[in-house]
Order: C-alpha cells, then sequence, then structure tokens
C-alpha cells in the first residue's frame, strides 16, 4: 500500500499559477462576466471573466489581478508609459468590491503602492502626478477610510494632478461619504446586467 501511494503522488503534477493559467484555465467553467461602457460608447472597452474554480472559488483574470505581487512590481517598474498602470488601480479596486473579503488584502496593497508614490512620486521615473492622481480617484470609488492617512502625505507632496482627481478636501469628502455613488459599479457591469440594458435601450430605439 504504501509502494502505490508513492507512486500515486509521484505521479502528480504541482503546476506553478502561471502554468495553471495556461495549461488549466480555460477548462474551468465560465463565471460572471464584466464588460466596461467604453466598449458601447467608442467601440473598444475591458472585459472581465471569471472562472469558477472547484470548491467555489473563483478568479477574476484582468492583468494578472489574482496576483498582487506582480501588479505591485510593475507599479515600481520605471519607464514605462503611465496609462497601462493606471489601469491596475481599478482592477485591484474591483477585487475588493467583487471579493469583499479580500478588502484588508488590497487596503495593504494600496498602502504599500501610496508609500511608495510618496516616497518617488518627485522623480517621475515609476511614477508621476498623473499616477498619483489616478490612484487616488480609484480609492474614492473603494471608499478607503483605513487610508486617509497616506492619502493626506502623497496631497502634502504637491505633486498630485489636482486637475485629475479634485482638491484634497473634496477628495476626503467624497471618500468618507457613505452616499457617495462610485463610478465602477455605474461602469462594470455582470454581463447578463449588460445585455439586459442594451435591449431596453435598442427597445427604446425602435
Amino acid at each position: 500500500m504504501a509502494k502505490k501511494k508513492q507512486k500515486k503522488q509521484q505521479g502528480q503534477q504541482f503546476l506553478s499559477p502561471e502554468q495553471y493559467i495556461k495549461q488549466k484555465a480555460r477548462t474551468l467553467e465560465i463565471g460572471t462576466c464584466y464588460v466596461s461602457d467604453d466598449l458601447e460608447v467608442m467601440g473598444e472597452g475591458h472585459i472581465i471573466v471569471s472562472r469558477k474554480h472547484t470548491g467555489g472559488r473563483v478568479s477574476i483574470y484582468k492583468l494578472a489581478g489574482n496576483r498582487l505581487d506582480k501588479l505591485m512590481a510593475f507599479i515600481k517598474e520605471e519607464g514605462l508609459y503611465w496609462l497601462p498602470k493606471a489601469e491596475v488601480f481599478p482592477t485591484v479596486v474591483q477585487i475588493a468590491l467583487r471579493q469583499p473579503e479580500r478588502r484588508a488584502e488590497v487596503i495593504e496593497w494600496f498602502r504599500e503602492a501610496l508609500q511608495f508614490c510618496i516616497d518617488h512620486v518627485a522623480e517621475a521615473k515609476a511614477v508621476d502626478n498623473i499616477i498619483a492622481a489616478t490612484m487616488i480617484c480609484d480609492l474614492i470609488d473603494l471608499q478607503a477610510v483605513e487610508l486617509l492617512p497616506e492619502i493626506n502625505a502623497l496631497f502634502d507632496t504637491e505633486m498630485v494632478d489636482l486637475s485629475h482627481c479634485g482638491r484634497r478636501q473634496e477628495v476626503l469628502d467624497d471618500i468618507v461619504n457613505p452616499n457617495y455613488a462610485g463610478r465602477l459599479d455605474d461602469c462594470i457591469l455582470d454581463i447578463h446586467d449588460r445585455f439586459e440594458e442594451m435591449h431596453r435601450k435598442f427597445a427604446r430605439n425602435k
């Protein structure tokens, strides 16, 4: 019995997360999908596809959203254009919104990103004033009250693009306002809700 068990264990292959996505992810059942408004307005946009794991776990695939360490390394990499980095922040926010049990993890991710920005925004090598403002916008959507000290410290650098995110007090008021309607819930919808909305819109135009 011991020998048979040992042979069985030797035959098992343990895949890294990257190998699992390449070899196994497409065989998983498709879960909820989300489509951004840009697809309808501009003809291009983002689609978030979730896959259901055995045991009920769900992974969201968008810019390696299930690998926060990789996303952090991307934010800290120097010499890259700001726009792809700006897409990272709403992706991480979506993890907290769609998987509330991961909020604490997401908050700590943003705490590290904020501190990195505070320390390096003046250099404008890995992060700049636009990236700083973009991150603040997404923290408003997250209503990240846990990060108010870091957000204030980032404003203190005077390296935040206020035309992008608004003035400090406006930002702080929106973060603590329980009635604030975040833009992410408006622009990213369940695929079934998206089709229902489009059906209603086209039905009115007939």
